[in-house]
């Protein structure tokens, strides 16, 4: 029973502070949907970094925040849109002020090649699954277990 105790009791303490977290969260979420993410923060006593031109996969501040910023509906006249996700086991309060779409002529050379290879890789992929499952249900394999 002492063994599973501190187990449990730790169990107990990380949900408490994990509730707290969001609790926190989503009273900032709230202000600054009010007030404004700055402002909110500001009241908090907690620290804002703008992130601009963030774009699609970036790994700052981490690759869930990224794609949360994503999954975002685009703001509505001039309103910010407020949401929070978590990442990295603490919880990130975002806003949103404006989306641009994309420009296939602002890509440059190097991202068109890498996107090429990347493509390339992915359909090699597909063709090679497609040949490996092709053979298995055409060949029988018999594996020789005293020659493992």
């Amino acid at each position: 029973m002492a063994l599973v105790r501190d187990g449990v009791v730790a169990a107990i303490r990380a949900d408490r502070q994990r509730k707290a977290a969001e609790a926190a969260a989503d009273a900032l979420v709230k202000a600054a949907k009010t007030k404004g993410l700055a402002a909110a923060a500001q009241e908090a006593g907690l620290a804002v970094a703008d992130l601009n031109d963030v774009t699609r996969g970036m790994p700052v501040p981490s690759p869930q925040a990224a794609q949360a910023f994503f999954n975002e509906p685009r703001p509505q006249a001039g309103q910010a849109s407020v949401n929070k996700v978590l990442a990295g086991g603490q919880y990130v309060v975002f806003a949103v002020r404006a989306v641009r779409d994309a420009d296939i002529g602002q890509v440059t050379p190097q991202e068109r090649d890498t996107l090429r290879k990347q493509m390339a890789a992915a359909h090699g992929m597909q063709a090679q699954n497609a040949f490996i499952r092709a053979a298995r249900a055409k060949y029988s394999i018999k594996v020789a277990e005293d020659r493992l």
